[in-house]
């Protein structure tokens, strides 16, 4: 289980880091339905920014990453999901969840672009991770 809190935890942190602007990072009070709605759009959104790099890139190494990112957060979101479902928590629409799509809809387009700085953070954020562990 605290592995489990762990990759939530870092999912929506990570997609918070890349879709706020650093005028924006407050934390907000969010109860566990709302939490759960972060969790499931955060997870969501690296879903459908693999599927837009997958169709546009022709870089090996990026639709790798891409393949791994949709596998992850599919993962994830599915026991996001399923412990949504066994603590009866129905996640509940926020400004959060609703910011970070609002911003992912503004970016889809930079996805396949920009995933190669992507990879970069996400290598960087596992191996800051892993030393912490």
């Amino acid at each position: 289980m605290k592995q489990f809190t762990k990759m939530i935890t870092a999912a929506i942190v990570y997609s918070l880091i890349l879709a706020a602007p650093a005028s924006a990072q407050k934390t907000p009070k969010l109860s566990d339905p709302e939490i759960a709605s972060v969790a499931v759009v955060a997870n969501q959104i690296d879903i459908n920014a693999s599927k837009i790099a997958k169709e546009k890139s022709k870089n090996a190494e990026v639709l790798k990453f891409a393949q791994l990112m949709s596998d992850d957060h599919s993962a994830v979101l599915a026991q996001a999901v399923e412990l949504a479902k066994k603590l009866n928590v129905t996640p509940k629409d926020n400004a959060v969840s609703r910011k970070l799509m609002a911003d992912a809809e503004k970016t889809k387009n930079h996805y396949a672009q920009n995933l190669q700085k992507l990879l970069i953070k996400h290598t960087l954020i596992m191996k800051l991770h892993t030393i912490k562990q």
